[in-house]
């Protein structure tokens, strides 16, 4: 579908470039500080131990902080505290390692995320203190004798990680550090035995946006005797309209998530509608409070979904989820048709953006809604605390909320603006929406 003429030209989606507050919380590991005394003593043998012992606990490698260290200006430690130690066996021909980690590698600062050398051996290793229940995605950038691979060619998976976020096509999987106390993930990974439901790609006519718009729609599975007999219940499923469907269900694969959580009992059978974001240009526009998106939502979306699959329009029961400009649209969304769209998941919502040319304002989003009677009835936010762009915004958003009748669900995790979070953290933001739903 291509928008209308002129209709990208006012998204200002670009994030503001905020440096990074405090240097990376790099770190000494006691592995490694081991490692090269026993190298002075048995060489290679240490080597080939140090990379069985690698090889069978995985990486990053995790040793609990011994306590406080002082790092630059800061001190850093203690029991909510571990060290991570990123690895990678290089050649003969290594002359260059980077850890590219979500968040931690400052664009500023390249240098910092260069990984060292031990001394007569082919490991190369970078510590971090990090929150013992961080998480975070990585890619790790080897160069070889004279030359370097430059862009996403240069990019590689962790081989001893088997953790892995699958990314868009041309781009090669992330590995994905989890620490002790990260948040489960128990509704990640392949289809299980369990029941299964249905994905079906489709598309949807939109008079509002012009065009087809491809769509992924989700339904749970239904036992056989309730479809013999019939019972769908007449207000029909509840409804999850996700943003980024191709993201969702393109990339990350949320149908088994979906329905390993259903089958838990961690959230109703709900369908689920993914709604393509088209590409850069288009999504810049159409997520950031765009009048006519909540149109093509509300008008044409929901009640296309209500007809057509067993939704329900009980607003109590329709969520909309949204990440970064997603969670943006999804806030915007609800809060201009509460009667209609009741609940919001929002991951690291982008609560920085400022309108269009015209009405330009800081925050303009919570500066709209706090003059505003209508909110939605039920909110989940999540954000960051590695996300430095979002988090301050987000806790005012909170702010201006806390003597509303909105109920806000808000949390902050350790990680940054990162899918490896995102896909976590629906689950329990789905769980806290459908609490009490049959």
């Amino acid at each position: 579908m291509t928008p209308p003429a002129g209709a990208r030209s006012a998204g200002h989606a670009v994030p503001p470039r905020t440096p990074r507050p405090t240097p990376a919380p790099r770190a000494h590991s006691p592995r490694i500080d081991r490692l090269a005394g026993e190298v002075a003593a048995s060489g290679a043998r240490a080597v080939d131990e140090f990379w069985r012992e690698a090889a069978a606990s995985g990486t990053p490698l995790v040793e609990q902080c011994a306590g406080p260290e002082i790092v630059g200006e800061r001190a850093a430690g203690g029991a909510d505290e571990v060290i991570a130690t990123f690895v990678w066996r290089g050649t003969a021909e290594t002359r260059r390692v980077t850890a590219f980690v979500n968040k931690l590698y400052d664009p500023a600062d390249p240098a910092a995320s260069a990984m060292r050398n031990v001394a007569g051996t082919d490991v190369w290793w970078l510590s971090y203190r990090l929150p013992a229940d961080w998480r975070g995605s990585y890619h790790l950038i080897p160069e070889e004798g004279d030359g370097a691979e430059t862009g996403a060619a240069a990019l590689v998976p962790d081989p001893l990680n088997p953790e892995r976020l699958p990314q868009p096509a041309g781009t090669p999987a992330k590995s994905v550090a989890s620490m002790p106390s990260a948040p489960g993930a128990h509704h990640l990974g392949p289809a299980g035995p369990g029941p299964r439901g249905a994905v079906t790609e489709t598309g949807i006519g939109s008079v509002v946006l012009g065009g087809r718009r491809r769509v992924w729609v989700h339904t749970p599975h239904e036992p056989a005797e309730a479809r013999d007999s019939g019972r769908r219940g007449a207000a029909g499923c509840p409804l999850l309209v996700l943003l980024d469907g191709e993201m969702w269900f393109g990339t990350l694969g949320i149908a088994s998530a979906l329905d390993r959580l259903t089958a838990a009992g961690t959230i109703p059978p709900m369908v689920t509608v993914g709604v393509d974001a088209l590409d850069a240009a288009s999504r810049a526009e159409e997520l950031t409070c765009h009048g006519p998106f909540v149109r093509f939502l509300v008008d044409e979306l929901l009640p296309w979904a209500q007809s057509g699959w067993g939704a329900g329009d009980d607003p109590d029961q329709t969520i909309i989820a949204g990440q970064s400009l997603g969670g943006l649209a999804a806030l915007h969304a609800a809060a201009s048709e509460p009667d209609r769209i009741g609940c919001v998941l929002a991951q690291s919502p982008s609560l920085w953006w400022g309108g269009r040319d015209g009405d330009r304002r800081e925050e303009w989003l919570t500066a709209r809604l706090a003059r505003s009677t209508r909110l939605p009835r039920h909110i989940y936010l999540e954000v960051g605390c590695d996300e430095w762009v979002n988090v301050a915004p987000a806790r005012r958003f909170r702010a201006m909320l806390a003597d509303t009748d909105c109920r806000l669900d808000y949390r902050e995790f350790s990680g940054g603006h990162d899918r490896a979070c995102w896909r976590v953290g629906i689950a329990d933001g789905l769980a806290a929406l459908t609490a009490g739903v049959q």
